[in-house]
This record gives C-alpha cells, sequence and structure tokens, in this order.
C-alpha cells in the first residue's frame, strides 16, 4: 500500500483511493515512460527527459511525417521526376552519339552512316515525346483518381 500526494492541496493519502479525502480532487493516474538514453522514468507529456535532456518524438508524428514521404502525390511526384531525367539523359545521349555519327559519315564520305545518324536523332526526338505523353497520361490518372 502506498501513499500519494494530492495535486490539488497536497493532502497525502492512500494510493488505492479515486479521490483526495480533504478537497475532493480526482485521482490522476500519472502515465510515465522509461527514457531510452538514461533510464530516468519521465512523464508521458514531457518532450525531452529532464535528467539527460535527449528529445522525444510523439509516435503520431513520426508516423504523419512517414506519411508524408508515401502519399500517392509524393510518389506520382517521383515517377514523373524520373520520366524527366531518364527523358533529358537519353536526348542528350542520343544528339551527341548522333553528332558523332555525322562527323564520321563526313570523314569517312559514307550516306549510309549519316543517313543512320540522322535517323537515331530523329527517333531519340520521339523517345522523348513518347516519354511527355506518357507523364502526361499519368498526371491526369492521377487527377481523375483523386477526384472520386
Amino acid at each position: 500500500m502506498g501513499v500519494i500526494k494530492c495535486s490539488e492541496c497536497n493532502t497525502e493519502f492512500d494510493d488505492k483511493k479515486k479521490k483526495c479525502p480533504n478537497c475532493g480532487s480526482e485521482v490522476v493516474e500519472e502515465v510515465t515512460f522509461t527514457c531510452g538514453n538514461c533510464g530516468q522514468e519521465v512523464n508521458s507529456e514531457a518532450t525531452s527527459c529532464p535528467n539527460c535532456g535527449a528529445s522525444f518524438v510523439d509516435e503520431e508524428q513520426a508516423n504523419e511525417s512517414k506519411e508524408e514521404i508515401t502519399t500517392p502525390r509524393n510518389k506520382y511526384e517521383k515517377t514523373i521526376y524520373n520520366l524527366g531525367v531518364f527523358k533529358i539523359i537519353y536526348f542528350v545521349t542520343s544528339i551527341i552519339v548522333a553528332f558523332i555519327l555525322i562527323i564520321c559519315s563526313i570523314a569517312y564520305s559514307s550516306i549510309n552512316l549519316f543517313i543512320f545518324a540522322v535517323t537515331l536523332a530523329i527517333s531519340s526526338l520521339v523517345v522523348c515525346l513518347f516519354v511527355e505523353w506518357a507523364a502526361n497520361v499519368l498526371e491526369c490518372l492521377y487527377t481523375l483518381t483523386q477526384k472520386k
């Protein structure tokens, strides 16, 4: 059997009672947890440990920050970003290769190599347009699914 002190009038009484015998205020059980850093018992409402100063993150806040990372909007934006990066890398690489092939075709007087280089440049433009179209389709699909 333990003794507790009333938070209102500081009267000591038996911890089994639900109300203070002096002022009648209800006993509020203090919920505590152990600090993971130093082992000190800490009130559940504390934002940091009074002993070592370790900061506590509320579990709901941690879950909210995790949700921000994995929301459909963020996944959609990441996919669109990746398509844009792919498009830029593919286009620049194709144009550089086509330019080198054109120079080689001039050096070797090869019309076939020149035609291949021009075809490569045009096909890279077509692929980039297709990637842009795919990004627009993804944006439309995302918008339609969010309105339901």
